[in-house]
């Protein structure tokens, strides 16, 4: 399989575990790439012949270890390797892939320049009222915590009221701390900074004193702090979880796929391969190879809390 793709210009981009949140606080930056011409032979390998419609798949190429392209411009990640999952599930779609910043994907999906948006979206009121959220998770995420200098007396979203907290614009962590201060007073509010430095810039940003903290998933707290001289100490557990909770009817902590409404039937598809990969143990099997550890079979339940799988029918 070719999954080569260039980029339209060859400056190299920091391969930070960026800094996500159930999904996805990113803050790379990495150039637009050209779509690769074709992504899977799932049709001709299933022996289908019926008709064939091309998903165009907008997908990020600096978050390593989710979606990002390597040393040879090639597609890698957890999160694309489990769309080629899919893929061999699906033989009635064949998913084509642009690699591009993260800025960029949700303003293609709204421009319906992609049909599925690929980012380790983590699930929040905004997003899911402008966008169609897969029903199946294809992660269960870690849960947040606070990134700062060690020695604080910090654990809970409450401990940083004053303090300068750097977030992207356009992550869930910067909604969430939104949410958050709505209602303070002014002098009780986090001072949110948006900032979309990343990798070893925002680390040192923090422990240089430019910014009190930033908010992470665990997950890149722990892949990320060792690669940068563990300059900084992990605080709290759960941080701004019963912010996320609040406005949810069913509380949705893992990350998804995103989608236009009005493509309720290829959400359906692919939550259905989705729920088959989980059940079968390929999800977990991909964990562990790209992600280190088996996140799936500890969070089936997160991942599909709220999903009821269609019953196949005998024809």
């Amino acid at each position: 399989m070719n999954r080569k793709i260039k980029r339209k210009n060859s400056k190299k981009f920091l391969r930070f575990v960026s800094l996500i949140l159930s999904g996805a606080l990113v803050i790379g930056a990495a150039g637009c790439a050209k779509k690769p011409e074709e992504s899977s032979a799932a049709a001709d390998a299933s022996g289908y012949d019926g008709e064939v419609r091309e998903i165009l798949i907008g997908i990020g190429s600096s978050y390593n270890p989710f979606c990002y392209l390597d040393e040879n411009e090639e597609l890698q990640g957890y999160d694309y390797w489990v769309t080629q999952e899919i893929q061999k599930k699906l033989p009635q779609y064949k998913f084509v892939y642009e690699a591009t910043e993260f800025s960029n994907i949700l303003v293609g999906l709204d421009a319906d320049k992609y049909d599925i948006a690929v980012h380790h979206y983590g699930w929040n009121a905004e997003r899911d009222s402008k966008y169609l959220y897969a029903q199946v998770a294809n992660w269960g995420g870690t849960g947040y915590v606070i990134a700062a200098a060690p020695g604080l007396d910090i654990q809970s979203e409450d401990d940083l009221r004053g303090l300068s907290v750097q977030c992207s614009a356009t992550n869930n962590t910067s909604y969430l701390l939104e949410q958050y201060n709505e209602g303070l007073p002014e002098e009780e509010q986090i001072q949110i900074v948006y900032d979309d430095a990343s990798g070893e810039v925002l680390w040192n940003n923090i422990a240089n004193g430019v910014y009190d903290a930033t908010i992470v998933d665990e997950f890149s707290f722990d892949q990320a702090n060792p690669s940068y001289g563990n300059i900084l100490e992990k605080y709290g557990n759960d941080v701004l979880g019963d912010v996320a909770r609040a406005e949810q009817d069913i509380i949705k902590t893992g990350t998804y796929f995103i989608y236009n409404y009005g493509d309720e039937q290829l959400r359906d598809d692919i939550d259905a391969a989705l729920y088959e990969l989980i059940e079968d143990g390929t999800l977990a099997s991909l964990s562990e190879q790209h992600l280190g550890r088996d996140y799936i079979t500890e969070n089936v339940d997160k991942l599909l809390v709220g999903y009821e799988p269609q019953t196949k029918t005998e024809e």
